[in-house]
């Protein structure tokens, strides 16, 4: 109303903090916690900033669940 919650900054900095401890599963669940809770204004933003950390883990998954050999991390 105010502008106010127009700025998702906060967000975008709590899922990088979140890169620092925490594994890419549980910050992708995050970001759909806050999407489905609609607490973005704009939420292509956050995604376009904070994609690395939250698809981090996903070249591993992916190699693991093909068998394919690579550098698992």
């Amino acid at each position: 109303m105010l502008g106010l919650l127009d700025d998702d900054k906060e967000f975008v900095d709590a899922i990088n903090q979140a890169s620092l401890w925490g594994t890419a599963s549980y910050m992708r669940r995050l970001f759909v916690q806050l999407l489905v809770s609609n607490q973005f204004s704009q939420p292509e933003v956050v995604w376009s900033k904070t994609w690395h950390n939250l698809s981090d883990d996903m070249l591993n998954r992916q190699r693991r669940a093909l068998r394919v050999p690579g550098k698992n991390i």
